[in-house]
């Protein structure tokens, strides 16, 4: 006869009682933090259209603030034309009618004009400027 020997079994550890391994602060990736902010636009923008001008940190803040809301208030009219005429997309057209419901007059005339240039350039096509104003 043999003799067997009895063996206990190993335990094993669950997923939830292993020790968990902590990584080297030094080899943390930074978290991108999603901010929607278009502070560093306006600083862009003044420094190529005034470059000895600086602004402050409030007045950047009030300027963010500004497009925020007028990009808002452009969506929502558009969205709420889009669905009027039973269309799921919104189309340049109603984007174009929603910056004449709320820039008035020569302001909504610059606004599509910029926009305009701005999808041409885009689009990589050449873009012709009227010398009538």
């Amino acid at each position: 006869m043999t003799d067997k020997k009895t063996t206990t079994p190993k335990k094993v550890q669950s997923d939830a009682t292993k020790p968990k391994k902590v990584a080297d602060d030094s080899k943390k990736r930074e978290v991108k933090k999603n901010f929607d902010s278009y502070a560093l636009y306006i600083s862009r923008v003044l420094r190529s259209v005034f470059p000895d001008i600086g602004i402050t940190l409030p007045s950047v803040s009030v300027m963010d603030s500004f497009v925020r809301d007028v990009f808002e208030r452009i969506a929502i009219d558009a969205s709420a034309l889009s669905r009027n005429s039973g269309k799921a997309t919104v189309t340049q057209k109603e984007i174009e009618t929603a910056t004449k419901l709320i820039l008035r007059g020569d302001l909504s005339k610059h606004a599509l004009s910029e926009g305009n240039s701005a999808v041409l350039r885009a689009q990589g096509k050449a873009i012709t400027t009227s010398a009538s104003n």
